[in-house]
């Protein structure tokens, strides 16, 4: 009996680890996404579209907070310098916020954020307003040569949209004033075409689509290898005979440094497999959104091999943040 007694406290001691972990498996509570990017812009329909079904995996409510505010710098930096226990976690493009397009930031995928996975990716698409006399990208350059330089107004929302401006004032000649839309994003950008306050943007398709058969927005072209099959009459850069223009947004997950590799490896492998489900795919195509679900790794080389397109386009162009 005393024996029995003495070995129940050890028994106790040595079972407690193990019962500790499994009770602190990850996630234990609520995971955080924050993201850059106001309701209702491309990265913020793509989380939403993700978010519940990632939650019911997780079996903790997944929280999506947007953080607006300078090219996306402020959520990521919000992510970078919290605690790295795998609950606050960022979600956007990476390349963004790299130091090439903003000049005071330092926020670089394998380096100040860790690669999680590459969620989707999204063309870039040219947009005119329906009250500009334009239908195609031809159209466009003709019209704006014809008027005085800058007359046209050109609303970029995040850094990217301005260096794809620069490239294709390098290869068509077009002129513009631009004139930033960085904290409405898309759906300002869609209220500014309609109502001709701006000429022409680059945008994705969440929010923009429903006002083309109308003509109230017209697309010129998009910059992915193919057409998208929601707008399938929207010819590629390389049909209209733009070189070197062909590029997307890829939008993923990244964690601070110092993040548990459970946690990365969960969030990673979850997302992977959701984005793959039929249902979803479809409901992302709809929007013009690709789904992709990749491993970190493999968000880590195509992030690496996009800066290596940027920075050859910024070089080019003699593109500055």
């Amino acid at each position: 009996m005393t024996r029995s007694i003495l070995f129940l406290p050890l028994l106790i001691a040595m079972c407690l680890p193990a019962a500790w972990a499994q009770a602190q498996a990850y996630p234990a509570r609520p995971v955080r996404l924050i993201i850059g990017q106001p309701p209702g812009a491309i990265q913020d329909v793509t989380v939403r579209l993700v978010n519940a079904r990632l939650a019911q995996a997780l079996g903790q409510p997944v929280v999506v907070e947007n953080r607006v505010g300078a090219n996306g710098t402020i959520s990521a930096n919000l992510v970078i310098k919290s605690t790295p226990d795998g609950y606050t976690l960022w979600f956007g493009n990476a390349a963004g916020v790299h130091p090439l397009f903003n000049a005071e930031n330092s926020s670089t995928l394998g380096k100040e954020l860790l690669p999680v996975t590459n969620v989707a990716s999204v063309p870039f698409i040219l947009y005119t307003s329906g009250k500009l006399p334009v239908k195609t990208l031809a159209e466009l350059v003709a019209y704006a040569k014809a008027q005085p330089a800058g007359k046209l107004n050109f609303a970029p929302i995040i850094a990217q949209h301005e260096l794809l401006m620069h490239l294709l004032n390098s290869r068509t000649g077009i002129t513009y004033t631009s004139i930033p839309y960085k904290q409405g994003g898309a759906p300002a950008i869609v209220t500014a075409l309609i109502s001709g306050e701006i000429d022409f943007a680059i945008a994705g398709m969440a929010g923009v689509t429903p006002h083309l058969p109308s003509n109230a927005i017209r697309a010129l072209m998009i910059t992915s290898a193919k057409r998208a099959p929601a707008i399938p009459d929207v010819p590629t850069s390389t049909e209209l005979g733009i070189p070197n223009y062909e590029t997307e947004s890829n939008i993923g997950v990244a964690a601070p440094v110092g993040a548990p590799a459970e946690a990365i490896r969960r969030i990673s492998t979850e997302l992977a497999r959701i984005v793959r489900d039929p249902e979803i795919g479809e409901r992302f195509r709809a929007v013009g959104i690709e789904p992709v679900g990749s491993t970190p790794e493999g968000q880590q080389r195509t992030y690496d091999a996009e800066m290596k397109l940027w920075a050859e386009a910024a070089r080019i162009s003699n593109f500055k943040p």
